[in-house]
Formats: C-alpha cells, sequence, structure tokens
C-alpha cells in the first residue's frame, strides 16, 4: 500500500517540528499513540510503504518482529541516521548510540564492563534508599498523600537513583546542594536542567542563549555538567579529590560500583586503540543518565498510573509482593528475580507508552524484505525497499499487535511472567543494538514499584480526575494518562492518592 501523506518523523528536514499536528496534512509524534495497529490492518500487512507528499523520499514502517530483526541484523545494509544521532543527544561528546561500524564495537566492548552485578546491586541499594527517604518525608505529613503530578515524583526518584548508581552522588529530596567555588551551579541543578533539556539544547543554538532566560539557563547548565565530570574523571584517574564538591555528605562512602568508575576503570585496562577516548568517556556517562532518566521515570509513572486504574491488577501485585516477603519489614536484592510479577507490570507499562514510537534506520543499499500478513507466517510478501529509504520500527503498533499480545488494550503484567515473543517486544530495541542498560531500569523500577505497593494503596484523585458515567475502561485510561510523545512519551496531569495500607 503507498499512501501520499506528510511522514511525520521527517518534519525536521521539511521546517515542521516532529510534535506538530495538523489534521490531514501533519500527523506529528502522538499520531502512533492514536491509532496504534489499525494503519497496518489497513494496509492488510505488517509492513508498507508512504511517500511524502512533498518531497521523494520513501518511508517504510515495520510491524514484523522478523522483518525489524533482519534489519537490526543487518549492519551494513541498514544504519542509523548518526548525524541526527550526534545533533540531538552528542553535546557530551561520542557515544555509544550514535556509533556504527568499528566505533561502535569499540565502545560497546569498554560499555559492556560497566553493567556488572556490582552495579545491579548497587541500583537497588541506592533506589531503596531513595524510596525510603520519600517516605520518611512523607510520613510527616497525613497518611494518605496526594500528588499532583506524578511525573515530578518519579522524575526526582530516577535522577536520584542515577546519580548514585551511574556517578556515585547523593541526592537529597528536598536538600538543596551547596554550589562549590569556582562553579555557577551545584551538580544536581545541573544535572536536573540537562536531565530534562537534552533535544532543546540540540534545537537552541548558541548564539541565541541569551534570547531567552530559559535557554540561558540551560547553557549554563551544559557548560557546568560537563565541567563537573571533567573533573571527575580527572579525580578518578588522579585518585585524588579534584572537584570542589567532593564531600561526605554526597559521594558515596565506596564509588567503585558506580557505573562512572567502572568505566573508567575499565577503560585503563585497554589500549589506546581499543579503548575510550576521554570524550568518549563523558560522552557515554551522559548518554547512560540520558537513556536512564526519563525512560524509567515515565515508566513507572505510567505503571503507578495503570495500577490505580485497574484495582484488581494492583491487589494481584499486592499479594505477589507479600508472598515474596512474607512477614518481613524489608525486601532485599536476593528478592528480585523473584518479583516477577512486579517487573512485569514495568514491561507491561513499556509495552503500552514505550520512550518513543518508533526507531529509525536508512537503508543504504537497494534491498527487499520480507512481511507478514497480520502475523501468519504462511502468508509472507516481499517488500522492496530502496538505498536512502528510512526504515521504522513501529513499537507502539507492534506493541498492539494481537497476533503476539492477545487482548493488546487488556492491563496485563503476567504475560510477562509467561512465554511471550521477545522480539516483539521493543522498548529496548532488539537485535545486537538492545539497550546495554535494560537490567539498570529493570532492577530500578521493580525495587520502586515493590516499595510503593507494600506501603500504599495506589488511587485515582477523583476531585481532579470525576468519573464519567458510562466510560469505557480504554477511554478513560486515555484520559487519566493522557500520553504525549515530545522527547520521549510522558503522562500528562496523573493525578494519584497513596493510601497507607
Amino acid at each position: 500500500m503507498i499512501q501520499v501523506r506528510i511522514c511525520f518523523r521527517f518534519m525536521p528536514r521539511m521546517a515542521f517540528p516532529s510534535w506538530t499536528y495538523v489534521p490531514w496534512f501533519v500527523y506529528g509524534n502522538n499520531h502512533p499513540l492514536r491509532v496504534k495497529y489499525s494503519e497496518f490492518r489497513k494496509a492488510g500487512k505488517d509492513g508498507y510503504i508512504q511517500v511524502s507528499a512533498t518531497k521523494p523520499y520513501i518511508t517504510v514502517f515495520l510491524a514484523d518482529p522478523q522483518a525489524i530483526k533482519e534489519v537490526s541484523l543487518q549492519r551494513v545494509q541498514f544504519m542509523k541516521d548518526v548525524e541526527a544521532y550526534e545533533k540531538a543527544v552528542g553535546q557530551f561528546g561520542p557515544h555509544l548510540v550514535s556509533a556504527e561500524g568499528d566505533a561502535w564495537k569499540r565502545q560497546r566492548k569498554v560499555n559492556q564492563k560497566a553493567f556488572t552485578e556490582r552495579n545491579v546491586q548497587l541500583v537497588w541499594l541506592e533506589t531503596a534508599n531513595v524510596m525510603k527517604e520519600l517516605f520518611e518525608i512523607w510520613d510527616q505529613n497525613s497518611e494518605d498523600v496526594r500528588i499532583i503530578q506524578m511525573v515530578s515524583v518519579t522524575e526526582k526518584l530516577a535522577l536520584m537513583a542515577i546519580s548514585a548508581a551511574a556517578f556515585g552522588r547523593r541526592l537529597s529530596w528536598d536538600k538543596d546542594e551547596t554550589v562549590p567555588e569556582g562553579y555557577r551551579m551545584s551538580f544536581e541543578q545541573a544535572l536536573t536542567i540537562v536531565s530534562a533539556s537534552p533535544y532543546r539544547r540540540a534545537i537552541v543554538p548558541t548564539w541565541a542563549e541569551g534570547l531567552k532566560k530559559e535557554w540561558q539557563t540551560m547553557g549554563v547548565a551544559y557548560k557546568e555538567l560537563m565541567k563537573y565530570l571533567r573533573a571527575m574523571l580527572m579525580e578518578r584517574q588522579t585518585g585524588g579529590k579534584t572537584h570542589p564538591e567532593a564531600n561526605e555528605s554526597n559521594e558515596l562512602s565506596s564509588t567503585t560500583d558506580n557505573l562512572f568508575d567502572i568505566l573508567i576503570n575499565a577503560n585503563e585496562s585497554e589500549t589506546p586503540e581499543t579503548g575510550l577516548s576521554e570524550e568518549e568517556v563523558i560522552g557515554n556517562s551522559f548518554i547512560f543518565m540520558f537513556a536512564g532518566h526519563e525512560s524509567t521515570a515515565h515508566a513507572l509513572a505510567f505503571a503507578l498510573g495503570l495500577l490505580a486504574l485497574y484495582p484488581e491488577v494492583q491487589d494481584e501485585v499486592y499479594a505477589h509482593i507479600k508472598g515474596v516477603i512474607g512477614d518481613r519489614k524489608a525486601m532485599d536484592y536476593s528478592d528480585l528475580n523473584d518479583l516477577k510479577l512486579v517487573t512485569g507490570v514495568f514491561l507491561e507499562a513499556l509495552r503500552f507508552y514505550p520512550p518513543v514510537t518508533q526507531t529509525q534506520k536508512i537503508a543504504q543499499e537497494d534491498t527487499t524484505l520480507s512481511v507478514a500478513r497480520h502475523g501468519d507466517e504462511q502468508t509472507r510478501e516481499t517488500l522492496f525497499i530502496p538505498a536512502g529509504a528510512a526504515v521504522y520500527f513501529a513499537i507502539i503498533p507492534m506493541h498492539h499487535h494481537p497476533t503476539y499480545w492477545p487482548e493488546p488494550e487488556r492491563f496485563r503484567p503476567s504475560r510477562f511472567t509467561e512465554e511471550y515473543n521477545k522480539d516483539a517486544f521493543l522498548p529496548f530495541s532488539v537485535g545486537h543494538r538492545s539497550c546495554i542498560g535494560r537490567r539498570f531500569a529493570e532492577t530500578e523500577a521493580t525495587v520502586a514499584l515493590a516499595m510503593f505497593l507494600a506501603r500504599y494503596e495506589v488511587l485515582i484523585d477523583t476531585e481532579r480526575f470525576p468519573t464519567i458515567p458510562g466510560e469505557s475502561a480504554q477511554a478513560r485510561q486515555a484520559r487519566l494518562l493522557n500520553p504525549s510523545h515530545f522527547a520521549t512519551i510522558a503522562p500528562a496531569n496523573l493525578a494519584l492518592i497513596f493510601k497507607r495500607r
């Protein structure tokens, strides 16, 4: 099926921001969230071609796990748009996400060493500490805690966890760090601003920073965070304290298990030809923070919203948690592998609302791909892919494909405790370029969700979100969570109540 319409992911080439929505003209990033699998159903197969109405390039959309895996494995025929990735998230230096070919292999080899079992244990420990500190603050108020915007809580939670487990620096829920001499911002201030504006920094040129106070602050934050990271790198390399903010209040008692230190130590065992440059160490440290912060924070918010919407599922998950911990007051790292249903809540939230709606590769030469008709492997047909075509992995449609996800509109975390087609689950990508930090994210989310649910019942704030008689479960879910895709997919105005059990 060839349709003539504007390809919404190419809006930057056409002067339309990718989040723009103009009915019948520009669909925007949120379009897949609205249509899900329906366009593939109309096409009659799990891959189709679109042609722009204004420029003669071809876009291919895939919701076929076999075809997507084939594209992922063909590293030479299909490559990332490296230039676009460097512009979007390359402000701190080269990194694994934007690399291709031999550069990617070299960086992957060194980065893989950073994600050790000891680091996963640190993720559990530091996330649990962050949660305990949050509960202490909540306990100072009433038993019922009302949160007007859940994302603001989960974004802070994820930032604190990744700051400790990735950089070896503890942040606080309610205490501001002092700004050390020689700096214009604290580490926490700089990290918070940068984590919230990676794409805005790519859009706003340096010369324009002075036009708005917000842009000026963002520019300062990027410069200051780079300064902190360089100082931390020098400190680790020399074994000294070169950045003035390093002290017992915000440095972990042992920093040897955080990603930054492990990455530096792993890199020191490599030769200059096989290791990372200083720019690549900093660039990869930034991308770990960027990839691990917003995606986990938003998935946690979605997960809590879904649990509030479907109390029968929440009851099932709570019973599962109690079955694991029994009469113990606290969980520990040894419980991680037993909390499978809790991890399933996180993964099911990512199935509904992955970090992005789709990812892209560029065909380097003329080729073909085989796609099924609605998941039927017996009725595959061939698509011709010309050189230069943009090939998109349609993540939202793939996650709502009824062949691979029975009852795709139903919130059912238990599906991830059963056998499922792992190639049809794409929030962490697939193939050799799958997310290197998946276990980091799953561990952080599992301990956070388990601690929330063990202590609180999560409810919808009906004062801010009144019930509409006759409204379907799907419509209510869409209204409460109201997902929107800017840099990543996030819920809007998610108001919840946490009632002490």
